[in-house]
């Protein structure tokens, strides 16, 4: 299942495309809790507790950079900060927002097609409630194996489903991903300082947009803001070089 990239002109279409819905304890929210508490979480309770922020945007931002499964506190709090102050001093980029490259939810299959070994299945259970599943639906009506797990908090959906994956019942865990293009916002950290390339992409922007903008920020900590520069790569004659500031942030690109 797939959903626009949000931005301008998208509709975010994954959730209207489910059908039926069982209560997660129908999936087996009754695990053992002994069973539950010698599961190893991939963040310390504290940390998955924290999300979601109030930021959506910065969140995702300190989990694309640092690669975590939850938003470093230190780094969404730099981000916050400076995406306000470079949007207050550069007009040019005040409307363009970050876009994820996932939705919040993963897509499973579990072993075996009764609904009863669904409901049994206590290690998908147990990572549903350390997570915080807020929702877990069938994609399908007879298909109740095949589902989608809704997270309250925002997390690097890739590193779950590969946690997700690794249980015993569960065929496979892949994360609903989005498609399309838009409007978009990176994070790269090197050292103290945080780099930040704005995309405004124009065009059939469902279909891949047909042309992108950037300008890229450098910051530090105490608040200076950097301008790099503006690149449009698809106007105009010459466009194709490009700026080595642009270049240089291909980790940051990678996200965009």
């Amino acid at each position: 299942m797939t959903t626009w990239k949000s931005g301008p002109g998208k509709a975010a279409a994954g959730a209207a495309l489910l059908v039926g819905c069982f209560s997660l304890a129908s999936y087996g929210e009754g695990a053992d809790a002994a069973d539950c508490a010698r599961y190893r979480p991939l963040a310390p309770p504290a940390a998955l507790a924290s999300t979601p922020r109030a930021d959506e945007e910065a969140e995702l931002l300190a989990i694309e950079a640092t690669s975590e499964l939850v938003a470093p506190e230190r780094i969404y709090q730099r981000a916050r900060r400076d995406l306000a102050a470079i949007r207050a001093a550069h007009p040019a980029v005040r409307d363009l927002r970050a876009a994820p490259d996932w939705s919040n939810s993963l897509l499973v299959r579990l072993n075996g097609g009764a609904r009863e070994s669904v409901r049994n299945n206590n290690a998908v259970a147990c990572l549903n409630r350390v997570y915080n599943a807020k929702a877990m639906r069938p994609l399908v009506d007879d298909m109740p194996e095949l589902v989608v797990i809704e997270f309250k908090g925002r997390y690097n959906i890739p590193v779950l489903a590969r946690e997700y994956a690794r249980q015993p019942g569960v065929s496979y865990a892949e994360p609903d991903s989005r498609v399309g293009d838009g409007d978009d916002v990176c994070l790269s950290i090197a050292g103290d300082r945080y780099h930040y390339i704005f995309d405004e992409g124009a065009g059939d922007c469902p279909a891949g947009c047909t042309s992108h903008t950037y300008w890229g920020f450098s910051t530090t900590p105490d608040g200076t803001i950097q301008p790099l520069g503006m690149f449009s790569p698809d106007r105009g004659p010459g466009s194709e070089s490009r700026p080595g500031w642009f270049a240089d942030l291909d980790e940051c690109r990678q996200w965009l």
